[in-house]
């Protein structure tokens, strides 16, 4: 399979940090952007696709 490459959008101001060090996901703004950049990395370096299912 091609590896395809994933572009992210969003607010300068909803970037979430690099490393989580003093801040609080859950309760941060920015945390719906943490949770897709988080799961899209995840999904590509585990090879798996992003869609999450029950």
């Amino acid at each position: 399979m091609k590896r395809q490459r994933v572009l992210v959008l969003m607010h300068e101001d909803l970037v979430p940090p690099e490393q989580l060090a003093g801040c609080d996901p859950k309760t941060a703004e920015w945390r719906t952007e943490y949770d897709v950049v988080t799961t899209l990395k995840w999904a590509m370096t585990s090879g798996r696709s992003a869609s999450k299912t029950t």
